[in-house]
């Protein structure tokens, strides 16, 4: 049975501002979000988007840590525990999309985090403020760069909660199905009416009236799940979504090359499968003929009047074995008008203090389940299972760096060739690389300058003055990048940096800082 949305009443704390947020508080109208900087809601008209009389397509990038660091086999960092992202790392990934050309990021963990400290529901039917405030702010954000937002509710969880956010609401019942149980099923739908009915504490819109989200997808990967129990599960949440939510599109994202009878489920908006070639045992196909599937099985969901999209492929060169072939892909997926949109495999951003987040570290060991390790590291556990599923193949930072797979000019390349297509997708002509902003300078120790990256920069002149007010003279001209140890200031006086993009044109210069401060000699 659904508990009452207005039974939480919390204070989040929000940088040094503490606000209120009374998830029962009667919610805006729709009216209220008209002039949404990315349109009104997207509707589903027969098998296309549609948005304000217009068809909608899109591409864009999964983030997947944007509600929370951490969670989930594919998104560890090395030495940390699930975390909440800062502000600054959120409107960095978020600049990025909106650089390449996105109008749509998918964040699972905003909404599938469950079972752990941070996450949005830490024990059954206990919800966490915090968890709940920083996905807020990443809401309201997505909404001030134009970007729409695909929200998820079950998905992957950290190794030791054995692997699914399914697991963890099955052993909260003694194991009893997530999938069949009435009991366990009512409280996945509590979860859910938590995050639909919430009100966001930056904008005071309540998610169900929010044209920024996109669509409320159910799940990744449930076709783990027997094909029956997943055609009754998604047909449960989607018709209880939709009665909460009448504004939304409800995405099914089973991951079956197979979709078969769940085509003409009335509740069901979009239906989407997740493109890597590397994956051929999964699919049940041979490699050469993945690439074939996101076209077969968007003419089958258009034949059923259904809107189909990817909601997740590999852009690497696992997948892809050259950026030629890249582009030949997306070349594909660009005119063939029964695909609605795309959603690679994952954007990274720079982090806090220095330089990039780190390379996602590998993935819980699965004997006998990918058996097939990239041709880029061996298995080192002898196992013969899947280990090197890891940020070194799959993570994408731009504007490039190099990994165990990618020079960082072949990551390079890649980016461009995602953005021609995103630009493609939603049939316009490629810009200039947008103005990057300001860096900030956030450390000078031992005369090293550090700084926070500038979304967009290939990379920075540094300047110095005797004043901090003119007279600046550039000491390090487009000399270093965001993968730099630094820079060593040599002279004392005032030093700010000058972010540049991909066409070599200049940003604002970082706020300047002294070295050294005033009564130290070293700062």
């Amino acid at each position: 049975m659904r508990l009452k949305a207005w039974t939480t009443t919390a204070v989040v704390a929000v940088g040094a501002v503490a606000t209120l947020v009374l998830t029962g508080m009667a919610a805006p109208a729709p009216a209220q979000a008209q002039a949404h900087p990315s349109g009104g809601f997207v509707s589903r008209s027969g098998s296309q988007l549609m948005q304000d009389g217009r068809p909608f397509r899109f591409s864009g990038p999964n983030i997947e840590w944007l509600g929370l660091v951490g969670y989930g086999p594919l998104n560890f960092e090395a030495g940390q525990n699930e975390r909440f992202p800062s502000h600054y790392e959120i409107d960095d990934a978020l600049a990025t999309a909106k650089e390449m050309g996105a109008t749509v990021v998918r964040a699972q963990t905003l909404g599938d985090t469950v079972g752990c400290r941070n996450c949005l529901e830490p024990s059954l039917g206990h919800f966490n403020a915090r968890a709940f405030g920083v996905m807020d702010y990443a809401i309201a954000r997505a909404r001030a760069y134009g970007l729409k937002v695909i929200p998820e509710f079950q998905g992957d969880a950290r190794a030791e909660h054995v692997g699914s956010t399914a697991d963890i609401f099955s052993n909260w019942r003694g194991g009893a199905s997530f999938w069949t149980d009435p009991t366990v099923i009512g409280d996945f739908e509590n979860h859910i009416a938590h995050i639909v009915d919430h009100v966001n504490s930056y904008t005071g819109i309540a998610y169900r009236n929010d044209p920024t989200i996109l669509g409320w997808m159910d799940c990744n990967e449930c076709a783990a799940a027997t094909s029956a129990a997943t055609t009754n599960w998604v047909a449960t949440i989607a018709s209880f979504v939709k009665r909460l939510d009448p504004h939304h599109l409800f995405m099914d994202n089973a991951a079956s090359s197979t979709p078969g009878q769940r085509l003409p489920r009335p509740t069901v908006d979009t239906y989407s499968l997740e493109v890597y070639p590397h994956w051929s045992q999964f699919y049940g196909v041979p490699p050469d003929q993945i690439l074939a599937l996101p076209h077969q099985l968007a003419a089958q969901a258009a034949a059923a009047g259904k809107v189909w999209l990817m909601s997740e492929f590999g852009w690497d060169k696992t997948d892809l074995s050259t950026a030629a072939d890249l582009q030949t892909f997306l070349d594909g997926v660009t005119a063939d008008r029964n695909i609605s949109g795309d959603l690679f495999w994952a954007l990274e951003a720079h982090t806090n203090g220095h330089g990039w987040k780190p390379i996602p570290a590998n993935e819980q060991c699965q004997p006998g389940v990918f058996d097939t390790a990239p041709p880029t590291q061996p298995d080192p556990s002898g196992a013969g299972c899947y280990t090197n599923e890891d940020g070194n193949w799959w993570a994408f930072y731009y504007t490039g760096i190099p990994t165990l797979s990618h020079s960082a000019a072949d990551m390079q390349a890649r980016g461009q060739i995602l953005r021609t297509h995103a630009y493609g997708m939603r049939g316009m002509a490629v810009p200039p690389h947008s103005i990057p902003p300001a860096p900030k300078i956030t450390q000078i120790k031992d005369g090293q300058i550090y700084w926070q990256g500038s979304a967009g920069a290939l990379d920075y002149s540094i300047q110095r003055s005797t004043t901090g007010i003119w007279n600046w003279t550039t000491v390090c001209r487009r000399c270093v990048t965001d993968q730099s140890d630094g820079w060593v200031a040599t002279s004392p006086g005032y030093y700010r940096l000058i972010p540049y993009n991909l066409d070599g044109r200049p940003g604002p210069a970082s706020p300047p800082v002294r070295y050294p401060r005033p009564g130290n000699r070293r700062s």
